[in-house]
């Protein structure tokens, strides 16, 4: 319940986040906050199905070398569209700490929450 909730968040802050850039920025900083977003959902989800791995009966050796992989393709990747695209770098950054904040946001929740009830 809880991925879910930090997933539809992280959606929710991309999507608004996108328009504000959009406003403040115009199109490449939305464009440079949309690829950050995706970026780091993509990690987020790579990352987690890593740790689910992690967690059965036998841990795959293969799974320590698709994280280092995918830090290195991410990397590349940001190198590749900033240097291409020109694309706004604060945004790009706003954009990849979507899932920091969807995660603070949801843990802020869920105390408040478990507080009230």
């Amino acid at each position: 319940m809880t991925l879910n909730r930090i997933v539809w968040t992280q959606a929710g802050l991309a999507l608004l986040g996108t328009a504000a850039t959009a406003a403040l920025l115009g199109r490449k900083g939305a464009l440079g906050f949309v690829a950050g977003a995706l970026i780091a959902a993509a990690s987020f989800w790579v990352l987690h199905r890593f740790v689910a791995a992690l967690g059965g009966d036998r841990p795959n050796p293969l799974s320590f070398v698709l994280i280092s992989v995918r830090l290195m393709l991410a990397g590349w990747v940001l190198y590749v569209i900033l240097n291409t695209y020109q694309l706004h770098r604060t945004a790009l950054a706003l954009g990849i700490a979507t899932p920091v904040a969807a995660i603070t946001l949801v843990a802020l929740y869920e105390l408040l929450y478990a507080r009230s009830s």
